[in-house]
C-alpha cells in the first residue's frame, strides 16, 4: 500500500531538482587570415563565428579530421550571443596543400570538458603554399556615410614574386587578400602598391597602419627599413565629396515701358546640412552653416550657387527670393523646392533652381527725361518741315 506514496515522493524529489543545462554550440563559419600561408608555417589564424548557450572558453582546431591544437586563452563571449572571434593556433610545420579545417568549441577553459555538444556545420581551406616566401596584402574598405552596398575594384602590383589573382571587388565588411609569393622580405628592392577605382562622387584616403600620411595608394617596401611583413593591411576609406546647388535668376522686361526700378532684393538658398563653399557676395551676417545670401541689384540677370556636405547623408536645398515691390511677379522652377520640402541632391549630383521675374509697369505712363529730349528734338524736326512749306 506505501509503493504508490513512495512512487509520488521520487517524482516530486525529481522534478525539485534543478535542471540540468547542457552547453552547445553551433559554428557559423570559419575564415583563415590569411587565406594562404607560407611553407612550413606552423602558426596560423581563424575567426571563428559561432553561438554558444553558455561561456565557450577554449576551442580544439582539427585539420583532415585530426586535432592541431587547443587555444585555452580565448577571449570569451556571453551565453547566448553570436559573434567573431579570432584565434591563432600553433603546432607542427605544414608542409604545401590544402586543409579542411573545423573548430570544436569547449566550456570551463578545458579542451576535454565532457559537456560540450558543438555542433560541426562550418568548415573552411587552409591552403599553405609550395613557397616559403608568402606576403598577405589584407585591403579593407570604409564609406562615408556608410554604403553598405557600395562595391569599389581594388588591385595590387609589385615589381617582384608572384601575383594569381591581382584584382578584385570590395565593400564594406567584405575585405580581399591579395596574396604575393616568391617575394622575400629582405631584399631590398622588393615594392607592392595597392590601388582602388574611386567611385565617382568620392574622394579616397588610405592607410597602411604605418602611421603616416598616404596619398594615393597603398605603398610597401622590403627590406630592413621598409614597412612590408608577411601580413599586411590597407584600409581604404571613400569620402561623400560635397554637392552643388545653383540658383539662376532671370527678368522679363517687357512689361516697364522703359523704365527700372532702383531698387535690390535678396537671393537665397537655404540647405539641410553645412555649406562647404558660396558663391562671391554673399552676406556674412545672415549666415548659420546652412543658409547663403546675396543682395543683387535689380534687373540683373545673375546665378550664385553653394556647395553643401553630404557627409551626413543625401543633403537637401530650396532656392528662394525677397523682393519687395507690386510690379514683380515671380515664377520658379520645380527644383526651387518649397518652404517645407527641399530637393534631394544624390552624391555625385546637382541641382539648380531658375526663378523668372516679370515686371509689370503701373500708374501713368510718363517719359524719362531721355524720352522728353527724343520728343522734343522729334517736334523741332516737325516744325522746321512746316515752317519750310508755308514759308
Amino acid at each position: 500500500m506505501f509503493a504508490p506514496l513512495k512512487r509520488i515522493m521520487i517524482l516530486a524529489t525529481v522534478l525539485m531538482m534543478p535542471a540540468v543545462a547542457f552547453a552547445t554550440a553551433t559554428v557559423n563559419s570559419i575564415t583563415p587570415m590569411p587565406s594562404i600561408y607560407p611553407n612550413g608555417t606552423t602558426q596560423f589564424t581563424l575567426e571563428i563565428n559561432a553561438d554558444w548557450s553558455a561561456n565557450w572558453e577554449s576551442t580544439a582546431v582539427h585539420l583532415d579530421g585530426s586535432i592541431y591544437d587547443c587555444d585555452s586563452t580565448v577571449n570569451k563571449i556571453g551565453s547566448g550571443e553570436s559573434e567573431d572571434v579570432t584565434q591563432t593556433f600553433s603546432g607542427a610545420p605544414l608542409a604545401p596543400g590544402d586543409y579542411v579545417v573545423t573548430v570544436q568549441l569547449f566550456q570551463n577553459n578545458s579542451c576535454t570538458n565532457p559537456y560540450n555538444n558543438t555542433r560541426f556545420q562550418a568548415s573552411a581551406v587552409l591552403q599553405v603554399s609550395e613557397s616559403t616566401d608568402v606576403v598577405n596584402f589584407k585591403v579593407t574598405k570604409d564609406f562615408v556615410p556608410n554604403l553598405t552596398n557600395g562595391t569599389v575594384n581594388v588591385s595590387i602590383s609589385c615589381n617582384d614574386g608572384e601575383i594569381s589573382f591581382p584584382n578584385a571587388v570590395i565593400s564594406e565588411g567584405n575585405p580581399h587578400t591579395f596574396v604575393v609569393e616568391f617575394l622575400s622580405l629582405f631584399e631590398s628592392d622588393a615594392e607592392c602598391v595597392i590601388t582602388e577605382s574611386t567611385p565617382s562622387g568620392y574622394s579616397a584616403s588610405y592607410d597602411n597602419n604605418a602611421g603616416t600620411p598616404l596619398g594615393s595608394n597603398c605603398t610597401y617596401s622590403s627590406g630592413n627599413s621598409g614597412n612590408m611583413g608577411a601580413f599586411n593591411e590597407c584600409n581604404i576609406t571613400n569620402t561623400a565629396d560635397s554637392v552643388t546647388y545653383t540658383l539662376f535668376k532671370e527678368w522679363d522686361l517687357s512689361g516697364t515701358g522703359g523704365d527700372l526700378l532702383d531698387t535690390t532684393y535678396f537671393l537665397v538658398i537655404a540647405c539641410s546640412e553645412a555649406l562647404t563653399k558660396l558663391a562671391t557676395g554673399f552676406l556674412p551676417e545672415f549666415l548659420p552653416d546652412n543658409l547663403g545670401v546675396w543682395e543683387k541689384p535689380f534687373g540683373l540677370t545673375t546665378d550664385v550657387f553653394v556647395e553643401v556636405t553630404s557627409l551626413e547623408g543625401i543633403p537637401s536645398c530650396i532656392g528662394l527670393e525677397f523682393i519687395d515691390d507690386s510690379s514683380v511677379e515671380s515664377t520658379f522652377t520645380d527644383d526651387c523646392g518649397s518652404t517645407l520640402i527641399g530637393i534631394p541632391i544624390p552624391i555625385d549630383e546637382s541641382r539648380s533652381c531658375t526663378i523668372t521675374n516679370t515686371v509689370f509697369f503701373e500708374g501713368i505712363p510718363t517719359l524719362n527725361q531721355y524720352g522728353l529730349a527724343i520728343m522734343a528734338l522729334l517736334m523741332l524736326g516737325v516744325g522746321f518741315v512746316g515752317f519750310r512749306r508755308f514759308v
